[in-house]
């Protein structure tokens, strides 16, 4: 009997053991989350991630338009002016990549009439 009671509490020494372990390391990822979301660098980072992603479905919404120009102008008066930089960029990618036939759409080629009439510098810039 004085065998299983060593036993048990043996067991319940390293059952506390393990518990303390694990609240300690729980505490320390949660420490770490904190530090990484305060740093200026990882908030840029992440900012900069979500803008890119933005312009890729704002690029693909331009690419589906019925009336792309009004959609540009409407995304220039409510996007901030890097973000919308950063899709003008991305049109010319847009208007290079090939139809289903090869051949361009007529939205590809609404867009590439809007940057050579809206944004000459930028379009002689990108070689569109």
């Amino acid at each position: 009997m004085p065998r299983v009671r060593a036993v048990l509490g043996l067991l319940a020494a390293l059952a506390a053991l393990s518990a303390c372990g694990a609240v300690a390391f729980l505490a320390y990822c949660v420490h770490r989350d904190r530090k990484r979301r305060g740093d200026p660098a990882f908030r840029r980072r992440l900012r900069d991630r979500e803008h890119r992603l933005g312009v890729e479905h704002l690029s693909n919404a331009l690419l589906v338009c019925g009336q792309p120009q009004e959609l540009l102008k409407v995304f220039k008066h409510t996007l901030p002016p890097q973000v919308f930089e950063m899709l003008l960029r991305k049109i010319p990618l847009i208007c290079q990549s090939p139809g289903r036939r090869g051949e361009k759409s007529r939205a590809v080629q609404v867009l590439e009439e809007i940057m050579a009439e809206n944004f000459p510098n930028l379009a002689k810039e990108i070689n569109l």
